[in-house]
């Protein structure tokens, strides 16, 4: 099940890429997870049509919210709940088609690229663990064979693991 939402998602992101030039505001290049009723979107970038036809881009730094459990349409104002990434030496980045997988209690996100737009440097490989419940960041790295930072893959998770197939080094 969270496989096919997963893959539902990620084409979803890929229709909005491809619209992302014919429409006024699109997100793009975003990971999502769903976690105990909430939909959590994380990085990706804003595209913005203006009526003098240009179109500006910026990177998203936080983390989006939707309570799914609850009654909703597009226009609500209170749709989205906006949680910031913590701004000290240890920024939580904002990446282009990472993965994102949850255990209940927390979330985690790996992989990806930084938005060729105003993005911020590449940390050293490894995840960002958000903790739901306390609202607190953390960031581990990996032990044993070095890895490299993967984007446009595809995640899944089954029985608490998270699986993480293919994938490029450069978007």
């Amino acid at each position: 099940m969270a496989g096919v939402v997963l893959f539902t998602l990620y084409l979803y992101t890929l229709t909005q890429y491809a619209l992302a030039a014919e429409t006024n505001c699109s997100r793009i290049f975003h990971s999502a997870v769903i976690s105990n009723g909430k939909l959590y979107i994380d990085g990706g970038e804003m595209h913005t049509r203006w009526p003098n036809e240009t179109i500006t881009t910026k990177p998203i730094d936080d983390l989006e919210t939707i309570d799914l459990t609850k009654s909703w349409v597009n226009s609500d104002t209170d749709l989205y709940t906006y949680i910031p990434k913590p701004l000290a030496n240890n920024t939580a980045i904002y990446l282009d088609e990472g993965a994102a997988w949850s255990d209940g209690d927390n979330l985690f996100f790996y992989g990806g690229y930084v938005s060729g737009v105003n993005g911020p440097s590449v940390s050293p490989l490894g995840t960002w663990k958000y903790n739901i419940a306390s609202n607190e960041w953390t960031h581990s790295g990996f032990s044993g064979a070095a890895l490299v930072r993967l984007c446009q893959g595809g995640a899944v998770q089954s029985s608490s693991k998270a699986y993480y197939l293919g994938g490029s080094l450069n978007p």
